[in-house]
């Protein structure tokens, strides 16, 4: 079966839960509530029945035959001693459609419904709803004055259709047209009123139009500029994908007939295909396609030997071919909103600007160019031994065999970076590569007037945000350590990265951490440029995910020894190899040391070491931080943390070392150069004001030293 199958039979099964009928056009649901309980939407409700009416279906039902079923009203009234609860709101009874149509012509309203009778119990069946479909109505415009009574049950009319008229403002031939669809029965007050309520209730309800000339219009908006750009640039960004309808209570959808609208109707289930983006090809308005794409091979960019001269062509190719793209879009001026194209015109030319500048520090500045291919290298060696791993997990488990890998197995899964190809070199997508061109060189006083501002990754789920700032984040790390006079200086924290939910926090981790794996195989390559001090990863979050003192840690290594599940310790597989650190059975040695272990709690850390002995970091240390008092006494080079607990550095005297702080003892580092803000668009409300604050206070305190560069992503 096809996805997009898929996709649909999934869409059509939540409809026939939560708008129905899923039992069929005669279906009968069971039970007193069954109905209150079982659809959620599509529903006109008689006029004056409120929120809190919903809570005594299963009073009125349990006068009837003694049972009460469910929960009591607090299901759908909430608090009633809480002034905001919502008891007293009136239940929609009416739904609408608004659309343009050329003046005088005529369409045709297409109205269906259900309702649902109540069945009680007998020998034969269990009490319960039958439901019964109401003949559809198709009425035409023309016909109808301003209402019209429609679904007749044999006793009295359920419904009316209203129309209401008015000129369009923009357009002298069209005018505005809404029609909607009433539940006009009301709500019963008698002492049996859930029942009788209920079955005065509209269900499965649908209202659509149509115009057999295709004469539906664009729906009309002010095309005024507006003195929010913000709202003009949205305004012009979906120019081309006009409204043809608002809907009034629900949703709305239409139907194209080469290229015209012949049908527009309420929706209660909205359902959209979006499409995935082409990442990686490049394409200009006039469709030819950049031609240089080895300059996205992440092989050639580490390579050593690897023509220099060609690479810096290759990106000023990739610079001309965006410029012409800029030019190709300023061309096409727009009637409306020209403030916003000009703005946008502007800012994108501004960004080939940076990018420009950033391409001629690489071709002049060695220690640029080198810090570059280093982070490349470190870039590459994450990517191919994550895909290593991977692939290893999949074989192992397809043969049965465990993972993570045991750790007397002691299998060589090492990657071999000398012995990769540029065939088989992942690459860069054109994005990933032109956002580090245009941000790298904000870290240098050639760039230091961009750091006033976050430069901001806007792109689809899926698509590479994390790597285009872990690639960023990774040249910064690097070069800190060969920007000052010695190595010791770049020491400590150059990256925060703040997440505002835990989840993604640990999430990030993993990944984060097989680059800070990557970053160390890079520094023992290069100890007198890079230093002694390891490259590491530190996790910074609350106390319920991770120990926050040594003391927890050393408690929690005791439930580890004990149970072998209950514990808080982060790292339980070797990022580099895939080999665990947690064996299934801990036996403990005759020297004290427990055979397979590769978590050890010291006074002062936490150690991460993988028992492979054919594995890099059986030498040395996986290069993790989890704990608290780890961090702050030794900070680590790359942190991630919730929001939540960045705001606890102003209530912990030691928190000043993330910020290069050192004890006189020491000399201090430079603070923090990069700042991440990932999932931007969840800092909103009163946890964006409060981020702000704290937001304030980091900026003080690292700019004592140096000013950072913020970077989001969304």
């Amino acid at each position: 079966m096809h996805k997009s199958e898929l996709r649909q039979q999934v869409a059509d099964e939540f409809k026939s839960l939560v708008f129905g009928p899923r039992g069929g056009n005669d279906e009968f649901i069971e039970g007193n509530r069954g109905l209150t309980l079982r659809y959620l939407t599509g529903i006109l409700f008689p006029q004056g029945e409120k929120r809190a009416d919903l809570s005594s279906d299963d009073e009125s039902f349990g006068e009837e035959d003694g049972t009460i079923e469910g929960k009591t009203r607090e299901d759908f009234s909430g608090d009633s001693d809480n002034p905001l609860s919502m008891a007293n709101e009136e239940l929609p009874s009416s739904v609408g459609i608004t659309f343009v149509i050329k003046k005088g012509e005529d369409f045709t309203i297409h109205c269906s419904a259900s309702r649902y009778e109540r069945q009680t119990k007998s020998e034969e069946s269990p009490s319960g709803f039958r439901r019964i479909p109401l003949e559809d109505s198709i009425l035409q415009a023309h016909a109808i004055n301003k209402n019209q009574e429609i679904f007749y049950d044999g006793t009295e009319n359920r419904a009316k259709v209203h129309i209401f008229r008015r000129s369009s403002k923009d357009r002298k031939d069209c005018e505005i047209v809404t029609v909607t669809l009433v539940n006009e029965l009301s709500k019963n007050n008698t002492s049996q009123r859930s029942i009788k309520n209920v079955e005065k209730r509209l269900y499965q309800v649908n209202l659509k139009c149509t115009s057999s000339e295709n004469h539906i219009k664009p729906y009309d908006f002010n095309k005024v500029e507006l003195n929010d750009m913000e709202e003009n640039i949205l305004s012009l960004q979906y120019s081309d994908n006009p409204i043809y309808a608002i809907g009034h209570g629900a949703s709305v959808d239409w139907h194209e007939n080469n290229g015209l609208i012949s049908e527009v109707e309420i929706s209660y289930m909205p359902f959209e295909t979006v499409y995935r983006p082409i990442f990686d090809t490049l394409m200009g308005s006039d469709g030819n396609t950049f031609e240089n794409s080895y300059i996205f091979n992440i092989a050639n960019l580490s390579d050593k030997e690897f023509d220099k001269s060609q690479l810096i062509s290759g990106f000023y190719e990739l610079c001309n071919f965006y410029e012409q793209w800029i030019e190709d879009e300023s061309s096409s001026t727009q009637k409306s909103f020209q403030s916003a194209q000009k703005y946008l015109i502007d800012e994108m030319r501004e960004c080939s600007q940076r990018m420009r500048k950033g391409i001629k520090a690489l071709e002049n500045n060695s220690n640029f160019w080198e810090a570059f291919r280093l982070s490349n290298r470190a870039m590459l060696i994450q990517m191919l031994q994550t895909k290593k791993n991977r692939e290893l997990r999949s074989t192992r488990e397809k043969e049965n065999k465990p993972w993570p890998i045991e750790w007397n197995e002691n299998i060589d899964n090492t990657l071999d970076i000398n012995q990769i190809s540029s065939q088989d070199s992942p690459r860069w997508r054109p994005f990933q590569l032109a956002f580090f061109l245009m941000c790298f060189l904000d870290f240098e006083e050639e760039g230091k007037d961009h750091r006033k501002i976050a430069d901001l990754i806007w792109f689809s789920t899926g698509g590479g945000k994390t790597e285009a700032y872990l690639f960023l984040a990774c040249y910064e790390l690097i070069r800190r350590r060969t920007r000052y006079d010695s190595p010791e200086v770049g020491y400590g924290t150059g990256i925060l990265t703040r997440y505002t939910l835990r989840f993604l926090t640990s999430d990030q981790f993993s990944r984060t951490t097989s680059l800070g794996c990557a970053l160390e195989k890079i520094r023992l390559e290069n100890l007198s440029l890079l230093g002694e001090e390891q490259f590491s990863i530190g996790l910074f979050v609350g106390g319920k995910v991770s120990y926050n003192r040594i003391k927890n840690a050393q408690d929690g290594f005791i439930d580890l020894i004990d149970s072998n599940t209950n514990h808080l310790f982060h790292v339980t597989e070797c990022p580099c190899c895939g080999t665990s650190l947690v064996p299934k059975n801990i036996e403990k040695n005759v020297d004290g040391s427990y055979s397979g272990l590769g978590i050890r709690v010291t006074n002062n850390a936490v150690i991460y070491q993988c028992q492979n002995l054919k594995c890099t970091f059986n030498k040395i240390n996986i290069p993790v931080k989890t704990v608290d008092e780890e961090i702050y006494n030794s900070p680590p080079s790359f942190l991630l943390g919730t929001i939540d607990k960045f705001a606890e550095v102003a209530w912990n005297p030691d928190s000043g070392q993330i910020f290069g702080y050192r004890p006189k003892s020491k000399s201090n580092t430079v603070p923090p150069t990069l700042i991440i803000q990932d999932e931007i668009h969840l800092i909103s409300g009163p946890l964006g004001t409060i981020s702000a604050i704290y937001e304030a206070g980091f900026d003080s305190l690292i700019r004592k030293a140096q000013r950072d560069h913020n970077l989001a992503d969304t």
